[in-house]
């Protein structure tokens, strides 16, 4: 009896040992369960915090250029069209910011940072919708005042406050992520007691950890990569689209001058830089709207039987008034192309090559098999051989200077869009001392 009691007390043992060490297992598992669980909500916290950041810099710079392209409107240098698809790109800026925030509101524990985000975007939305209003009503005076004094602060105090959610949300994900790490070490050690197959089950749960954190961080990166890259050029694009509103603003003051208005000569250079600069500025609002029509999928190409000729001379006739004349050998043929493309393409080259080349500049047009092809040419140094792989990449600069690109980086990145759209193509090449830019598009079919 003595016997049986020993041995059925041992058995007990082993079975309470057992016991012990499979709920310690067990608990191990659910606690590398729970950081991995952390460290996903953690990271989606910090993205969907990212990505209201993106949201509220769209948010705010669509208004700022909705504000630009009103006052170009104002000045008859852009179409009504474009102020209404600016107005309109901005109300959809608004609306996905408040999208975002929803999301993100939706992932904060903390009850006064939720109400804090909440109010914050609400100001600023309320704010750029007033403004918006205002710019639809032709009160651009109020809705300038109302940037400078309602909209910046208010984006001041958001960025600010998604910062804070961000980098918090961030922290706690490289705690979670340390401690996770630590349970699942403990976890194999008391797994590999109980149950060989626990290892494989705990190291899956690690290696989705790392790559689910790996995915995060690629995002992350993404997604600050997109938003620095659009606020730097907004910072750039506003500056420079204001440069040729200041041009023309003054020269237009100094002709309400009748002293100055009765100087011939002086009227006539004034008249000329009014010219020119309007000219530039309309052509920096067309890039600036086919890039934005190109980025929401919204890019149409409407191609025609056009005459080549015809569409070429009326884009060199502005730049023939302001004195930059451009030497003409051109083909006779019919082209199948969006008309208002076309121009754009040509009027972006012929610009760069008068501002970046050195004269003569020539336009060649000429038939080649199916296509129709127009060379421009001028006697500039060219692009340096390091630059030429990102000639036609967007909102590409030198520091604060821009590349061959145009004023604001878009002028051949556009050309690129617009050509590829009217299924052509462009390329940059050197010829003995000329710069070349080579523009392809297909000829209109025969007629059966």
């Amino acid at each position: 009896m003595s016997g049986a009691r020993t041995t059925g007390g041992t058995a007990t043992l082993v079975v309470l040992i057992a016991l012990v060490i499979g709920i310690i297992a067990a608990a191990a598992i659910f606690s590398v369960a729970r950081g991995t669980q952390d460290v996903a909500e953690h990271g989606t916290t910090g993205i969907i915090a990212e990505a209201t950041l993106s949201a509220a810099a769209a948010s705010h710079n669509a208004t700022s250029q909705a504000q630009v392209v009103a006052e170009a409107g104002d000045l008859g240098v852009a179409a009504a069209e474009d102020v209404t698809a600016s107005l309109g790109r901005s109300r959809e800026a608004i609306a996905e910011l408040q999208e975002r925030a929803g999301q993100l509101v939706d992932t904060i524990d903390d009850t006064q940072m939720r109400a804090r985000v909440a109010g914050e975007v609400g100001t600023l939305s309320a704010s750029a919708t007033a403004i918006l209003e205002a710019i639809e009503t032709g009160d651009l005076e109020r809705s300038l005042a109302a940037i400078e004094t309602e909209l910046h602060p208010a984006y001041d105090a958001l960025v600010q406050t998604l910062a804070g959610v961000r980098n918090e949300a961030y922290a706690e994900l490289d705690i979670a992520g340390n401690d996770a790490g630590r349970l699942a070490d403990a976890a194999r050690f008391v797994v590999v007691l109980v149950l060989p197959i626990a290892i494989l089950f705990t190291f899956r749960n690690r290696v989705r950890r790392i790559q689910r954190r790996q995915e995060l961080e690629a995002e992350l990166e993404k997604e600050q990569a997109v938003s620095q890259t659009k606020s730097d050029f907004i910072s750039h694009m506003s500056h420079q689209l204001r440069t040729p509103l200041t041009g023309i603003y003054g020269a237009a003051m100094e002709l309400n001058d009748p002293a100055i208005s009765a100087n011939i000569p002086l009227s006539k250079e004034l008249t000329i830089m009014i010219t020119e600069e309007s000219a530039e500025l309309a052509r920096m609002v067309e890039d600036i709207l086919a890039v934005a029509a190109e980025d929401q999928g919204e890019l149409t190409s409407k191609p025609q039987e056009i005459d080549p000729i015809a569409e070429i001379n009326s884009v060199l006739e502005p730049f023939h008034i302001i004195g930059q004349a451009t030497v003409r050998n051109l083909t006779p043929a019919t082209v199948f192309a969006d008309p208002r493309h076309f121009r754009q393409v040509i009027s972006n080259l012929i610009s760069n090559a008068h501002r970046y080349g050195s004269d003569p500049v020539g336009v060649r047009g000429f038939v080649d098999s199916d296509d129709y092809v127009v060379e421009v040419l001028d006697c500039g140094d060219g692009v340096p051989a390091e630059d030429e792989a990102k000639l036609f990449n967007r909102y590409v600069h030198e520091d604060d200077s821009p590349l061959i690109t145009g004023r604001v980086g878009l002028g051949l990145s556009v050309a690129e869009i617009l050509v590829t759209a009217m299924k052509g193509a462009i390329e940059y090449s050197r010829r003995s001392d000329l710069t070349v830019f080579t523009v392809r598009v297909p000829l209109a079919a025969p007629p059966s």
